[in-house]
């Protein structure tokens, strides 16, 4: 096994650099803005890393193959360009761990300064070698460059990163998700093993520690190359890392569901304040209106003024069942109940509360056969709801002591129309669309656009104001 690894160091430096490329291409790809997760806006220095270690190590496969037409000097500079990759990767690293640990724990900006520091003081003397060209002390240079970005670069960002990501666990545990934590812990692993095989150990024995402790010595005790750990490494690193980024598509799936979950919830509360607007307080309103009518008749008519009392209770106690029944969610009408005997409660209920005259007719059948082509969970109760708002708009804005209700069907649609005697609406207000505004008529084209209809509203200024409702249905019985 020693021979076959020593005889194919090109294929470990190959599979080393073609680990960490993937990795930071695995990582590059990924969309995180999303992401609530403190690691996501670190990643992008990972990657980098990465990209730029495979390329480097790739260079150290392919640049010592010296092709003949560009001479030893061009060769040495290329040589020398590696180095730099390698070091400028092994500065990211580290100032990813720096940027991590500062984001975990929010006391350690000062940091970002050492792996700074560090890699500049590299970089200047790691510059000498422009001098050291031609001469025989640029080859002992850059070996000594190489050494030293890994003892000052590679060696404590790799430690560093190792413990930031360990630091990750809790955040990443809220997801209850064992494959996740275990591929953390394999990436954590990972790069403490990158840190002593890539870090410590050395290439060869110039400067620093690497009398002690390099490629051939490390060869000599445990009898296996260390180029062979390394891709070993590289290949964990690469497998934990791209495994431990689904955590990020978990996220993106709760969050879509949650979207979804307020979606729900805010239709809920829009057709709660819908229900409540059209039908609570339109009673509360009628309620005031004839509580006010009761201080009146008390003195002059005590029989009517009882009359107008129990009328009010008997509302009470429907708008408290009302209340109890959108608390749980339901209808006012059931499916049971056929739209024209709805729509006449509706008119019946007004008829207790106002003292005015409604006529209705309907060309409709009592038997509840027609259904909307859109929207048919509560589409009854939708109608009935823009009936009494258009009714209350009547009497109370316009001021109306006449009015009509008419339901039939022409076509497709089935059209509910109300319309009174009333004061009517300036034609400015219609035409700016200013009618929106009110809470009331908003509810009514809401509703109307749920059951796939539209409401229309004309008016003449002092001649009163009709209210149209069409709907598209289907299961049509025209009975004119």
């Amino acid at each position: 096994m020693y021979d076959f690894l020593t005889a194919n160091l090109f294929l470990l430096y190959f599979v080393y650099g073609l680990s960490f490329y993937t990795m930071g291409l695995v990582i590059a790809v990924q969309y995180r803005s999303y992401s609530t997760f403190r690691l996501a806006y670190s990643l992008s220095l990972l990657a980098a890393f990465a990209i730029l270690h495979g390329i480097g190590e790739w260079g150290s496969l392919f640049v010592p193959l010296r092709i003949p037409e560009l001479g030893e000097i061009p060769t040495w500079k290329l040589i020398a360009l590696q180095r730099l990759l390698q070091a400028s990767s092994h500065f990211l690293l580290f100032l990813f761990g720096v940027k991590l640990l500062s984001d975990t724990v929010q006391k350690v900006k000062w940091l970002y300064l050492v792996p700074g520091i560090l890699f500049l003081g590299w970089l200047v003397h790691f510059s000498r070698f422009i001098l050291l060209t031609g001469t025989p002390e640029m080859i002992d240079w850059l070996v000594w460059s190489e050494n030293w970005s890994r003892y000052l670069l590679a060696f404590p960002g790799g430690l560093l990163t190792a413990y930031t990501l360990h630091l990750q666990a809790d955040d990443l545990r809220k997801f209850n998700q064992a494959v996740v934590i275990h591929n953390l812990r394999l990436a954590t692993i990972a790069f403490i093993l990158f840190a002593v095989f890539s870090g410590l150990v050395v290439p060869s024995d110039i400067g620093g520690f690497s009398h002690y402790l390099n490629a051939a010595s490390f060869r000599e005790v445990f009898r296996i190359p260390v180029e062979a750990l390394r891709a070993v490494t590289a290949v964990m690193a690469m497998i934990s890392i791209s495994r431990m980024l689904a955590i990020f598509d978990l996220e993106k799936e709760r969050q879509v569901l949650e979207a979804k979950r307020l979606q729900v919830l805010n239709a809920e509360r829009e057709r709660f304040a819908r229900d409540l607007h059209d039908g609570v307080m339109q009673c509360l309103y009628a309620i005031g209106t004839n509580l006010q009518g009761v201080t009146r008749s008390m003195e002059e008519n005590t029989p009517e003024a009882r009359r107008k009392v129990e009328a009010v209770i008997d509302k009470l106690q429907e708008t408290m069942k009302s209340l109890r029944d959108y608390i749980v969610g339901l209808d006012s009408f059931g499916e049971s109940t056929s739209l024209r005997t709805a729509v006449e409660k509706v008119v019946s209920e007004f008829r207790q509360l106002y003292p005015v005259k409604i006529d209705t007719a309907f060309a409709l059948s009592a038997a509840g056969d027609l259904k909307p082509v859109k929207g048919e969970v509560g589409w009854i109760n939708h109608i009935c709801q823009v009936v009494r708002e258009a009714l209350s708009n009547a009497v109370r804005h316009g001021g109306a002591d006449e009015l009509e209700v008419r339901g039939f069907i022409s076509g497709n649609n089935l059209y509910i129309t109300v319309s009174d005697n009333g004061s009517g609406i300036e034609p400015g207000r219609i035409a700016l669309g200013r009618l929106n505004e009110r809470r009331g008529v908003r509810n009514m084209q809401e509703r109307a656009l749920a059951l796939g209809g539209e409401v229309r509203i004309s008016s003449r200024h002092g001649g009163g104001t009709e209210v149209i409702l069409t709907i598209p249905v289907v299961g049509l019985k025209d009975v004119r």
